[in-house]
């Protein structure tokens, strides 16, 4: 289960980098362009950053809506550029493929914070900054605490019990 949850947060994680990165070089080429568009696409890539990177760790419940928030945010510049195609713009269309492979990215992202949402106690996504300073984070000690009541309740084999307590010491 311990394998399952990592997969499923390391794929969340890469989903929302690469929303991040697809809109940072949007920005580039629109910026190469001439255009406005570097603002938007710089400000989305913040935003993703700081309301669904950042909350991979330590709210999963925000990063789900925060990461379903911004694809719908996606799919509304999709309709944008499509309607622009008609306009002045005569890439329009060009900039809809960025929005849809977020939209997409997001999205994703979204499904799997559900899953693992849903799976029972979470894993960090992203390492946290306090295990670098050789801290043993909040959530470790809880899950530890957590781990040794159903050591105690007879719940977990000590074979269990000792695996899923090395597992856990290593992510320090």
């Amino acid at each position: 289960m311990q394998a399952d949850q990592t997969k499923l947060a390391e794929s969340a994680k890469a989903a929302v980098t690469g929303a991040i990165v697809i809109y940072g070089m949007t920005g580039v080429w629109q910026s190469m362009a001439g255009d406005i568009g570097l603002v938007y696409a710089i400000a989305l890539s913040a935003a993703i950053y700081f309301f669904v990177y950042r909350n991979l760790t330590a709210n999963l419940a925000t990063a789900k809506v925060a990461a379903m928030l911004f694809a719908l945010v996606a799919v509304f510049f999709i309709f944008v550029n499509i309607m622009l195609i008609n306009m002045t713009y005569g890439y329009a269309a060009l900039l809809a493929l960025p929005n849809i492979a977020v939209a997409a990215c997001l999205g994703y992202a979204f499904e799997q914070l559900r899953r693992l949402e849903n799976s029972g106690p979470q894993v960090a996504v992203v390492a946290p900054s306090s295990a670098a300073a050789g801290k043993v984070p909040d959530d470790v000690m809880e899950q530890l605490k957590k781990l040794g009541e159903l050591h105690s309740a007879g719940v977990l084999t000590d074979a269990e019990f000792e695996v899923k307590k090395s597992e856990l010491l290593k992510r320090v």
